[in-house]
C-alpha cells in the first residue's frame, strides 16, 4: 500500500493538500513530528499520538519518520505523511550532515523503507512572496526560504522513487490533487480512482 510524502516550505499548502487527499481517498494523515514533545512547549500533541496508535503504531516513545514509514509498510497501511519543514533529511542536506553525521546513510535507509512501502514524494513549492502571504506569523525570511528551497530541490534530486515538484501558485488545489494522482498512477502505485 503506497504512502504519499508531502514536503515543502511554509505556506506551500502541505497540510491543505494532505487533508484534501485524505478526504478524497480515505487515507489517514500522519504528522509524526507532532507526536513528539515540542522543543518550545515541552508537550506532545495527544491527538497525533492517538492517530498513530489507531493505525497500530505505538506512540509512547520518540516517533520519527523512518519508524512510522516502516510501521506503515509492516501493517500494509496507506497513509499521507505531512512532513515537518524541519525534517532531519531536509535540514541535514543544508550542510551535508544530520547531527554531524554523513547524511547519505540516512537517505539510503529512508529510500529503502519507502521503496519497500511504495511511495510517492511530493515537493510543493511557490515563490517567496506567496509563501510569506500564506504563512502569516510562520513566514520565512528570504534567507531561510532560499536555503530551504535549495534543500528540498536537493532532496527531490536524490529521491530514487516516484516524485513530483508542484508549484502551488500556478495550480489550484483540485489540479494539484490530479497531478498527484496522475504521478502515482504513472508510477504504478494504483491510487484510488480519481473522478
Amino acid at each position: 500500500m503506497p504512502v504519499v510524502i508531502i514536503e515543502g516550505v511554509n505556506g506551500t499548502g502541505k497540510s491543505t493538500l494532505a487533508e484534501a487527499l485524505s478526504e478524497r481517498y480515505n487515507w489517514p494523515v500522519v504528522r509524526p513530528w507532532r507526536a513528539n514533545p515540542d522543543q518550545h512547549l515541552g508537550v506532545a500533541d495527544g491527538g497525533e499520538q492517538g492517530r498513530l496508535r489507531a493505525l497500530g503504531i505505538p506512540a509512547n516513545t520518540f516517533v520519527d519518520d523512518f519508524y512510522v514509514a516502516e510501521m506503515l509498510r509492516v501493517l500494509g497501511q496507506s497513509a499521507i505523511l505531512d512532513r515537518s519543514m524541519g525534517s532531519g533529511i531536509a535540514y541535514g542536506l543544508l550542510d551535508g550532515t544530520v547531527g554531524k553525521k554523513d547524511v547519505s546513510p540516512i537517505l539510503k535507509e529512508w529510500a529503502r523503507i519507502l521503496d519497500a512501502q511504495g511511495a510517492f514524494y511530493v515537493h510543493l513549492a511557490c515563490p517567496l512572496k506567496v509563501s510569506q502571504e500564506r504563512a502569516g506569523a510562520k513566514r520565512l525570511t528570504s534567507k531561510e526560504y532560499g536555503a530551504l528551497t535549495r534543500t528540498f530541490d536537493k532532496v527531490l534530486q536524490r529521491v530514487p522513487f516516484a516524485k513530483a515538484r508542484i508549484d502551488t501558485s500556478i495550480y489550484d488545489l483540485a489540479d494539484v490533487q490530479r497531478l498527484v494522482w496522475g504521478g502515482m498512477n504513472k508510477a504504478g502505485l494504483n491510487p484510488p480512482y480519481d473522478d
